[in-house]
């Protein structure tokens, strides 16, 4: 109970069950006032409990001000290290401008220079548009101010990072691009990358591309019902579903669509009879049988002489019917 107790937590619990302290007693005396406390008889467990509370409250005080102070000697080094080479780095500048005095003027005048440029290129240039629309403007006059002024290539990029101020915050110098390798993205990811993308469009940093190599995936259902991409050529400006390009493939991709409702294939007779009928059709619409014998479209059956009976005739002059072969060679 009285581990790493030191005599501030014993006087404490000896003051909380309204116990009187003394300046002399010692810590043998205090563990004796405690366990004599009328608090402590009732409820032993309680006083105990109180004890190691005030004992851990003051050990875990004492290792965050000893962190604290640890990190204040840390921080001050590292001052004392930046101190430091900031004394250096001054004593290497006095020492080159003692032996080249003209260079703390040419300093100064690149600054001033710098100023300058800037201020004539925006008296040159039309202001930061706030639109997207606007910016292919922005940059024409923008070139023909450094033509101009007689701008020299290092100096552009810093011109215009002054120039589109907090606009330019996304804008990196020297740097290499990130090369990554296609991969999917996990839902956290895309929901970030989606966010990112909508903030650029807001600003104007990007737009929507209309780019023709911008295509979307295209999927096609297969014969069992599962779906696949679209065949894609490779040298295809606009990746879009290529038609089959034999005859076979083709009549093959009519065989699947039309699969539930095949077509049946007629006999020559069965078309010829057909065919007879639908001209016989339409010849009665116009004439009679005894003017289309006149004419000699139609002629009486010979074994029947009574004509003005009923006349059995058959068609002459019918074209002949073209044999046309099917998608898989044979006669239709």
């Amino acid at each position: 109970m009285y581990k790493n107790a030191l005599k501030e937590d014993l006087i404490r619990d000896v003051e909380d069950p309204d116990g009187t302290v003394e300046s002399t007693d010692t810590i043998a005396i205090l563990k004796t006032k405690i366990e004599k406390s009328s608090t402590f008889e009732s409820d032993p467990d309680f006083v105990k409990t109180l004890i190691q509370n005030r004992i851990d409250e003051r050990v875990s005080r004492n290792e965050r001000e000893a962190t604290l102070e640890k990190q204040k000697i840390e921080l001050a080094k590292l001052q004392l290290a930046q101190l430091e080479k900031e004394v250096e780095l001054q004593t290497a500048k006095n020492e080159a401008l003692s032996l080249n005095p003209a260079a703390k003027v040419e300093e100064k005048q690149f600054e001033t220079n710098i100023e300058n440029m800037i201020k004539s290129i925006k008296t040159l240039s039309l202001p930061v548009p706030t639109r997207f629309e606007n910016f292919n403007l922005f940059f024409q006059s923008l070139e023909r101010a450094f033509l101009t002024k007689k701008i020299n290539e290092e100096y552009k990029s810093e011109i215009l990072i002054n120039l589109l101020g907090e606009r330019a915050h996304n804008v990196l110098l020297d740097d290499i691009p990130v090369c990554q390798r296609a991969r999917r993205l996990s839902c956290s990811e895309k929901l970030q990358v989606d966010d990112q993308i909508d903030d650029w469009l807001q600003q104007g940093i990007i737009k929507e591309s209309v780019s023709d190599y911008c295509s979307p995936i295209v999927l096609c259902k297969k014969v069992n019902g599962a779906m696949k991409t679209s065949s894609v050529d490779s040298n295809s400006r606009s990746p879009t579903p290529s038609p089959m390009k034999t005859k076979h493939s083709r009549f093959a991709m009519l065989r699947r669509f039309f699969k539930p409702w095949q077509w049946k294939r007629k006999k020559k007779s069965d078309r010829f009879e057909q065919t007879s009928r639908t001209l016989e059709r339409k010849i009665s619409m116009r004439s009679t049988k005894e003017e289309r014998i006149k004419k000699g479209v139609l002629m009486p059956d010979g074994s029947d002489k009574n004509q003005d009976s009923k006349i059995n005739f058959f068609l002459l002059n019918f074209p002949d019917v073209e044999e046309v072969p099917s998608h898989d060679g044979e006669t239709v």
